[in-house]
């Protein structure tokens, strides 16, 4: 849930960084107000980056997904022993039976290969396929030495402020 600034608070800000800055320009009361392209761009990218970091923040997801997989295999490794015949099965011989034992060890497989990737993602960053393990990675540590409110108000948004104003 995102918070609401008042115009009081809105008011105090804008006292404390002076009256020359003017984010937004006012034609006339009832006319909405008209932004800058570049502000509406640089904004866009801030919200972008915050959410970025928000992902980037914990794991706790894909350790719950993983978790949850594991939970999957094993339970389908139960039901394979389960299904696997005896040699009192004659029905064990039928196509179908073979079928239902080659799915559950394609799931099985399917399974495990989505775990190596959640681990994958886990240790080099969901980006680093696009950027670069490395710089994956590093950037995932550096966005964990802060919040992600942190980075949005103490490093994006005053990028924003300096490219604009």
């Amino acid at each position: 849930m995102m918070k609401r600034l008042s115009s009081d608070a809105v008011e105090r800000i804008l006292r404390a960084v002076g009256p020359k800055i003017k984010p937004i320009q006012i034609s006339s009361p009832n006319e909405p107000p008209v932004l800058d392209l570049d502000l509406l761009y640089s904004l866009h990218e801030s919200i972008e980056y915050y959410y970025g970091a928000v992902q980037r923040r914990s794991d706790k997801k894909k350790l719950d997904r993983i978790r949850r997989l594991k939970a999957i295999s094993k339970a389908a490794g139960r039901l394979e022993d389960l299904l696997k015949p005896d040699d009192d099965w004659e029905w064990a011989q039928d196509s179908e039976h073979e079928f239902l034992l080659g799915r559950i060890s394609d799931l099985r497989s399917k399974v495990e290969s989505e775990i190596d990737d959640l681990k994958h993602k886990i240790e080099w960053g969901d980006d680093a396929d696009d950027i670069g393990m490395g710089k994956s990675r590093d950037l995932t540590d550096a966005l964990r030495t802060r919040s992600p409110f942190e980075w949005l108000v103490g490093s994006y948004l005053p990028e924003t402020f300096r490219k604009c104003f």
